[in-house]
């Protein structure tokens, strides 16, 4: 009798632990962090829905939309989406203001961002209708061995030779100087008021200087490190103070901050900050940071996103990281960092393993001899083991090549966050290789802004210095020319600029039913926008 009372016991013990235990939606990060947190402790953490906007679904509607319209559509789509799909859970967190606060919603990846006490996260982890639940940390997203040979110098009336290296300066010869073109800077902010930036940053009355900053969340992206500024110098330096170091110098810097003064930054940032870029009109994106598989960042949202920036045209020039020299740390198929890890928005023909595209062009970095830098990482990558994608299996298969192409990224010299008319040079890594790449795209966009994201990648792949005879998990298909690139760009059509498979006049993309106008009805009234309803898209692709 007494042995079974023990058991009973035991059963009850393990029931109740059941029940004041998260549900596996929490990642191992959040439990931990849960368990060393007072019970009145807030914890920032980030919702990922269950209910996703299907991708390819997304990208074939853009598709047969004109250039013109994409953008908005993606957009207007987006967030009607996550208003229907975040409504019921928002409801119920916002009646539970005690335990929630600073609630926020994302839709470039349908997340929702708040703080939450470890009760209240252990009930929203029984919820069927959220994903994951993590905390949203503060990571570091920057290799400190990129400035450790850093030095001040000044402006000599050069053009730097990553600059020549790439041809750039012979495009400018053709009329070519990125400008018109936007490119956002995603990183530790930009100092906007350098004189080699300063009369081409973004400009728009809301945002007074020139960005945003997501870390302070407010209206001053402006650089406390140093490595923001140095990536926007090599995207568009144009040599006010000596140095032309920029790519594409008449080009429109957008100054996004998403790291600390340390290097440090969130999940929740760089998503809000790819957000901001596609909402508010950049051409392209350069983002110099990123995630190792060891950091467990959530790999669907971050390709959910990068797929809406495809869908909305926007191209995103991204690091690959510089975990090379370390493959036993950062084995492949984890060697390059997240988000360079994503699929490019085209796929090379030596990409015989095919899968799911975005707007990545990864980017690897090079010396001055044209040699692969020992730092740079390596694919190739996988996505067979991520939920709703599952492509590009490894090992016996190939894997997703990465990177795309590389770029001179060893001891560059770009701007001075520090000194208004000063530079830094002996920078090296594939921080440094981005924006070379983001600000040959600025060159090509001006040439045909309707280029899309597929366009540029398959653009720059094919007309490239050439390295090696295949696209290689080294060098990806060879060094970027922005000569080349440039002369291979085909002016637009003109106007009215019509898509290869234009819609008949008030058709729609996808057929409606009754049920899906009642939804994206009341989405709209919510958002009060109106205009997306003229393309309709039916439940069944809601994953």
């Amino acid at each position: 009798m007494n042995k079974m009372i023990f058991v009973v016991l035991i059963m009850i013990t393990m029931f109740s632990a059941l029940i004041g235990a998260p549900a596996t939606s929490t990642t191992p990060e959040l439990r931990e962090r849960m368990q060393a947190a007072d019970p009145d402790e807030r914890i920032p953490i980030i919702i990922a829905l269950s209910e996703r906007y299907n991708p390819a679904e997304l990208l074939q509607a853009s598709n047969n939309l004109p250039h013109r319209e994409r953008r908005q559509y993606v957009v207007n789509e987006l967030k009607a989406f996550t208003e229907y799909s975040q409504h019921e859970l928002r409801q119920t967190m916002q009646n539970n203001r005690s335990d929630i606060a600073n609630i926020r919603s994302l839709w470039i990846a349908n997340v929702i961002l708040c703080d939450a006490t470890p009760q209240a996260i252990r009930e929203l982890s029984q919820r069927s209708d959220i994903r994951r639940i993590d905390w949203d940390d503060m990571q570091n997203l920057l290799d400190p061995r990129e400035w450790e040979n850093a030095r001040d110098v000044e402006g000599q009336r050069e053009i730097t030779w990553n600059v020549t290296n790439v041809n750039a300066d012979d495009v400018w010869d053709l009329g070519y100087t990125g400008e018109g073109i936007t490119i956002a800077v995603i990183d530790t902010g930009v100092n906007y008021n350098h004189s080699d930036l300063n009369d081409h940053v973004w400009e728009d009355d809301e945002y007074p200087n020139h960005g945003y900053d997501f870390i302070n969340n407010d209206n001053n992206p402006m650089d406390d490190h140093g490595h923001g500024t140095h990536c926007a110098g090599t995207v568009a330096g144009d040599g006010t103070a000596g140095s032309q170091t920029g790519m594409a110098p008449d080009a429109t810097i957008m100054c996004l901050k998403v790291l600390t003064s340390s290097g440090n930054g969130q999940e929740s940032a760089v998503w809000s900050a790819i957000e901001f870029a596609v909402e508010h009109g950049a051409n392209a994106f350069s983002m110099s940071l990123g995630w190792t598989d060891s950091n467990n960042p959530d790999y669907e949202s971050w390709r959910d996103a990068m797929v809406a920036s495809q869908a909305a045209g926007v191209a995103g020039a991204v690091a690959a990281g510089n975990e090379g020299a370390y493959i036993s740390w950062y084995p492949i198929p984890h060697n390059v960092r997240v988000p360079g890890c994503c699929p490019p928005p085209w796929l090379h023909p030596d990409q015989e393993l095919t899968g799911g595209t975005s707007c990545v062009i990864c980017v690897g970095a090079t010396n001055s001899s044209n040699t692969i830098a020992n730092f740079s990482s390596l694919g190739p990558c996988s996505w067979e083991d991520v939920d709703n994608y599952e492509d590009y299996p490894y090992n016996p298969e190939m894997g997703l090549i990465r990177p795309d192409i590389v770029a001179p990224g060893a001891n560059i010299k770009s701007l001075d966050y520090a000194n208004v008319n000063g530079y830094e040079d002996g920078w090296d890594g594939t921080s440094m290789a981005t924006p070379c790449v983001a600000g040959v795209i600025a060159l090509m966009l001006q040439k045909n802004e309707f280029l899309t994201p597929a366009d540029i990648d398959e653009i720059i792949e094919n007309n490239r210095y050439e390295i090696e005879d295949e696209k290689s998990n080294t060098y990806g298909s060879g060094r970027v020319d922005a000569l080349l690139a440039v002369e291979a760009t085909t002016p637009p059509d003109t106007p009215p600029y019509a898509p290869d498979n234009p819609l008949p006049e008030n058709e729609c993309c996808h057929a409606y039913s009754e049920t899906t106008i009642s939804w994206k009805m009341a989405a709209a009234r919510r958002l009060n926008i109106m205009s997306f309803i003229s393309v309709p898209i039916t439940r069944p692709w809601i994953y």
